[in-house]
């Protein structure tokens, strides 16, 4: 069973050109932009009305894991294509 998986994710068989083009590293900057904006409007859809905006600690974590899950989400866009 892994050497079936070693060879569908054998990167020696895969045009690493054609998978790693500009217009995917675009798309990953767009991705990620639009997460991180997403997740400011987050914040302030639930901080409180005329009070600063200031993100705590676990608003800080969630950024993170925004963050990845847009770059995991790129990943696997790449990988099923």
């Amino acid at each position: 069973m892994l050497k079936i998986w070693l060879n569908f994710f054998d990167i020696n068989k895969m045009d690493l050109s054609k998978i790693f083009n500009r217009h995917r590293w675009v798309a990953l900057a767009f991705l990620v932009c639009a997460s991180i904006i997403g997740w400011y409007a987050l914040i302030l859809l639930t901080n409180p009305i005329g009070e600063p905006t200031n993100p705590d600690g676990a608003q800080w974590w969630a950024l993170f894991v925004t963050i990845l899950l847009a770059i995991g989400a790129w990943v696997s866009d790449l990988l099923i294509r």
